[in-house]
């Protein structure tokens, strides 16, 4: 698999799974709303944007990145919804939303594609 990208090998009860996006509900499900914030951030960092923060509190460092929303979880009758607020500084810094279906069972569904709500412009390089 050398040159396809990262990948990830998780080990559960003993068994060894290729992490993808579905099977992340296998191995992580089900869920409770509690869990669906922690599942949320790793689905994330895996198969979203791994440099992004999910802004959680609206409280700015400065009011040029002050966030306009945070992160919400509403329970609905197919799951959760979450609405997801990122804030992203690599390359180019800009604060983000998306939109998710968790359901009960762990599945993660992309409802709304990620769309820039507020750029502030160049990031930081490495």
């Amino acid at each position: 698999m050398l040159g396809v990208g990262p990948f990830y090998l998780v080990q559960r009860k003993g068994r060894y799974y290729l992490l993808t996006t579905k099977n992340l509900s296998q191995i992580f499900g089900p869920v409770t709303k509690e869990e669906v914030l922690p599942l949320v951030t790793f689905y994330e960092k895996v198969f979203g944007r791994r440099f992004a923060t999910i802004v959680t509190e609206s409280k700015p460092t400065t009011e040029r990145d002050a966030p306009p929303d945070k992160t919400e979880i509403t329970a609905s009758p197919e799951g959760f919804k979450v609405k997801l607020i990122l804030h992203n500084g690599h390359h180019h810094e800009f604060i983000a939303e998306k939109h998710l279906l968790v359901r009960p069972d762990g599945t993660i569904e992309v409802t709304q594609e990620e769309k820039i709500i507020k750029d502030l412009g160049q990031g930081y390089f490495f």
